[in-house]
């Protein structure tokens, strides 16, 4: 199988989700992916290059023989097949354009930006076809947070892809006996989900923080599943998603 043969790209930002980024390099890398860190802050490479592990943003967990960092972009894009965009979304058109002028390589991507683009609103894979064209693309979204999936607590999260090849493909990659991928096709709805539950997440903290009770919490989370299910299906996700 080629599969093996691919190598990884995971691309962060200094001020992004360092601990998202690093915990799924963790995952890719001990299923054996050779696999590459990539952030465009010298300093904070020369860090995890010299320290084996991010101890800024998660240490104590260092990083396996085939999880590398590295500083030049252009170098790594050579090397890889595949690529991990986790970055806040106001960042993402940027990394795109990046890709776009890496000799017309194409690139498989798996994005895992909770969010909207801020300028338009637009959904991200849209904004991947946008500047990338009809390339491979799947989004990862799930209840997760990065300590525990790096600790190897046992996690199960969606991957989504219109085409059922392109998520597969990226679920083999990922799952393992504790991280668990479930797959499907609806690429809207895993986004808006994963996007506007943080809203009612919020609202729910707000109402803890006013000192009310968890009938409260409870309505605002019923309710707001409700509001969050309504507005996916305007823009063309399926309910049963939600």
């Amino acid at each position: 199988m080629l599969f093996w043969g691919a190598r990884w790209l995971e691309m962060e930002r200094l001020y992004g989700d360092s601990c998202a980024i690093l915990a799924l390099a963790l995952v890719l890398a001990r299923n054996g992916n050779p696999t590459y860190l990539w952030d465009q802050a010298d300093e904070h490479m020369d860090n995890l290059i010299h320290d084996g592990c991010n101890n800024r943003h998660l240490p104590g967990f260092a990083f396996p023989d085939n999880l590398k960092p590295g500083k030049k972009l252009g170098e790594l894009l050579d090397k890889v097949n595949d690529i991990v965009i986790v970055v806040p979304c106001e960042s993402l058109q940027d990394v795109l354009w990046r890709l776009k002028e890496a000799d017309g390589q194409k690139f498989r991507i798996c994005l895992a930006c909770k969010g909207l683009e801020p300028q338009t609103h637009s959904l991200n894979h849209l904004v991947v076809r946008q500047i990338l064209g009809e390339v491979p693309v799947a989004v990862l979204s799930g209840p997760s947070f990065a300590r525990e999936v790096a600790s190897g607590s046992p996690t199960a999260v969606a991957l989504a892809s219109a085409d059922q090849d392109t998520a597969g493909y990226f679920a083999e990659r990922f799952h393992d006996t504790v991280f668990r991928i479930y797959t499907q096709d609806d690429i809207i709805g895993v986004q808006v989900g994963g996007a506007v539950k943080n809203v009612i997440a919020i609202a729910a903290g707000i109402a803890d923080g006013l000192g009310f009770g968890a009938n409260t919490r409870s309505a605002v989370i019923t309710r707001g599943l409700v509001e969050i299910t309504r507005l996916g299906v305007a823009m063309g996700a399926r309910r049963e998603t939600f």
